[in-house]
């Protein structure tokens, strides 16, 4: 029972449903024995995540305590060792019902002393309308204690890529690195440029024709993937360059502004559609490469953070 690959899934009631949309969002069944069965304390529902990087299997641990019990629950949770095999938490409540949300708070030690990669906060589907000043309470504590707020009644979607409902579930735990996961063969794996790496400062037709295969390769890449190198850009731009200082974004570090992303987005895809439109931005990125060999490493580091970030939104991520 050591193998980190457990989602613990919560709340006052409502946990069998979400794993039933979880399965239906994956085109998966959930077994047959699990659908007829009520919801209790300890139900387990076995799950394999298959995606394009790897396969993994992981179980789903219901338990639906009342307010009464739940102090006692989680003491036990703590104190047996759940936690240290716990690798998601997902907390379900209903919108329409505000005192459903309130048991949330008092699983933050357990979470602090398990410390998963996942943490989500499902709002059932409803048939009442909840003020946005009561939704917007919910969503403004799970930023600030770092869970992911997926609101089932939301339809509507800001870009066609953003994902709302079961489908935005799956794609949080499918971003996860499973304990005993299987990596898929001959999947490489793909990242952003290094816009300032050293091999980037002379421009010839070998070089030009690389970038643009991989910029080509970049548009192909999925939300998954951009969302993974979004975050994980420092440490691939270390591993790349040997150097832990040139542009290692550090906790001092102050991210750049809406504004100044807008503006180095607007100068590498301002033309995007045109014609020749990926031929400008790609002279657009070599002129970047160009700019950032004689910045400071300050200025180096806030340019890198800006086209990163710019890729990110062309993606409307």
């Amino acid at each position: 029972m050591t193998t980190r690959n457990k989602i613990l899934v919560t709340g006052p009631s409502g946990t069998l449903e979400v794993v039933e949309g979880i399965f239906h969002s994956s085109n998966q069944t959930i077994p047959s024995e699990k659908a007829q069965q009520e919801a209790k304390d300890g139900m387990v529902i076995p799950w394999i995540i298959d995606n394009k990087y790897y396969t993994a299997s992981v179980d789903f641990y219901l338990d639906e305590p009342t307010m009464d019990t739940l102090e006692e629950t989680i003491a036990a949770y703590t104190d047996n060792g759940i936690g240290e095999v716990v690798d998601a938490f997902i907390y379900v409540f209903q919108s329409d019902q505000p005192e459903s949300f309130e048991g949330i708070k008092k699983w933050l030690h357990f979470l602090e002393v398990c410390d998963p990669g996942i943490r989500l906060c499902i709002a059932s589907t409803t048939t009442t309308q909840q003020p946005d000043t009561t939704t917007a309470r919910f969503e403004d504590w799970c930023l600030e204690h770092q869970f992911d707020y997926v609101d089932m009644n939301q339809q509507e979607v800001e870009t066609p890529m953003d994902k709302v409902g079961y489908d935005l579930v799956v794609d949080a735990l499918h971003t996860n690195m499973w304990e005993g996961l299987t990596r898929k063969d001959g999947q490489r794996k793909q990242q952003l440029p290094d816009v300032f790496g050293p091999a980037a400062v002379d421009t010839n037709e070998n070089d030009e024709a690389k970038l643009k295969k991989e910029m080509e390769e970049m548009e192909n890449m999925d939300d998954d993937e951009w969302i993974k190198e979004i975050e994980k850009l420092k440490l691939e731009h270390d591993k790349a360059t040997g150097n832990d200082t040139n542009l290692a974004f550090d906790d001092d570090f102050e991210l750049p502004s809406k504004e100044d992303v807008g503006i180095m987005h607007d100068q590498l895809f301002g033309d995007i559609d045109e014609e020749d439109g990926l031929d400008k931005a790609l002279q657009s990125l070599q002129a970047m490469r160009e700019r950032g060999k004689d910045l400071p490493d300050e200025e180096r580091r806030k340019m890198a953070a800006q086209v990163a970030l710019s890729f990110a939104a062309q993606l409307g991520l």
